[in-house]
C-alpha cells in the first residue's frame, strides 16, 4: 500500500483515538509518537521534526502564517495556515533519502503529506474514490509550488480530500534537476481544506537546511 495513504491513515487513527479516548492512562502518548508506532508497524521508519509540546497558537509573523524549512535534500520551505507537528517517514528498505512529510495540527481537524522525489516520479496516488464511501474526484483550479495545478478532491462521511502534484526544476547545488512535489489534504472543514490548497501555492525546494537557515517561529 502506498506511504501516504498510509501516513494519512495513521494520522487519522491517532486523532480519532486520542479525542475517544475518555480514561486515558497516566502518560498519554503524545501524537507524533502515536502515529510513528502505526507507521513503524508498517515496517515505516520516521524521525520527528517538530514535536507536538513544541506548537504555538499564536504566530510572530505579521500575516498570522506559520513557516517550516522541512529538513532533506532539498529542503522544502512554506507557510501554512497554524503550527503543525512534523514527521518525516520512509520505507526502511529504501531508507531516508526518499523521506515523505506528515504535518498535523493541534486540533487534529486538518493534516497534510508532502513527498519529494528526484526526476519525474510515476508515483500514483491512491484511488481513495474506490474505496467504499468515498465520492467520485471533483477539480479545483489552484497553485502548487508556483504552477498552476488542478486539484483532484473526493470525500467520505467524516473528511475531505485533496491531492495534485507538479514538476519542478531545482538548482541543488550539484546542477539543475527535475524534482516531482506531490501534496495530499485530509480536511474536516472546506475552509481548512482550501486554507491548506491556498498556502501551498507558495511552497518552494530550498537547499539543504543548516542550523541558521532554520526559520524563526
Amino acid at each position: 500500500m502506498r506511504f501516504l495513504y498510509l501516513a494519512f491513515l495513521s494520522c487519522l487513527i491517532t486523532g480519532s483515538s486520542l479525542a475517544s479516548s475518555v480514561a486515558a492512562p497516566p502518560q498519554r502518548v503524545s501524537p507524533e509518537v502515536a502515529t510513528q508506532r502505526v507507521l513503524k508497524s508498517y515496517g515505516l521508519d520516521s524521525e520527528i521534526l517538530r514535536p507536538y509540546d513544541q506548537l504555538e497558537d499564536e504566530s510572530k509573523r505579521s500575516d498570522g502564517r506559520f513557516e517550516f524549512l522541512l529538513a532533506g535534500s532539498p529542503a522544502v520551505y512554506v507557510l501554512l495556515d497554524r503550527d503543525y507537528w512534523v514527521l518525516a517517514g520512509w520505507e526502511a528498505k529504501k531508507g531516508k533519502k526518499d523521506a515523505s512529510y506528515i504535518l498535523n495540527p493541534k486540533d487534529e481537524q486538518s493534516a497534510l503529506s508532502l513527498t519529494v522525489d528526484k526526476g519525474k516520479s510515476d508515483r500514483s496516488g491512491f484511488d481513495k474514490s474506490r474505496e467504499p464511501g468515498f465520492t467520485g474526484y471533483t477539480s479545483r483550479e489552484g497553485t502548487l509550488a508556483g504552477s498552476r495545478v488542478s486539484w483532484r478532491r473526493c470525500s467520505d462521511a467524516n473528511h475531505l480530500y485533496s491531492e495534485a502534484t507538479v514538476t519542478l526544476r531545482f538548482d541543488d547545488g550539484a546542477g539543475e534537476s527535475v524534482y516531482t512535489v506531490r501534496a495530499d489534504i485530509t480536511a474536516n472543514t472546506e475552509a481548512r481544506r482550501q486554507a491548506l490548497e491556498d498556502c501551498l501555492a507558495g511552497l518552494e525546494l530550498r537547499k539543504a537546511e543548516t542550523e541558521k537557515d532554520r526559520p524563526n517561529k
